[in-house]
């Protein structure tokens, strides 16, 4: 059974990243979104067929939504 992608905002924080390496330990595709591209490399490592990272800037959200 194929799993949807979960998405994480703040994966680089403390929670989120926790929440992101149990979804990954379950199976679960993720998307993890922060706002600096290489804390998510550092806390993660590189993208895999599990894992996509995505970089935010959240005083943006206009050209992120639209």
């Amino acid at each position: 059974m194929k799993k949807n992608r979960c998405v994480v905002l703040g994966a680089s924080g403390f929670i989120g990243g926790y929440l992101v390496k149990e979804l990954l330990k379950n199976s679960h595709p993720v998307l993890a979104v922060g706002r600096n591209r290489e804390k998510l490399v550092e806390k993660f490592g590189e993208i895999n067929s599990q894992l996509e990272l995505d970089e935010i800037d959240f005083n943006n959200l206009d050209e992120v939504i639209n």
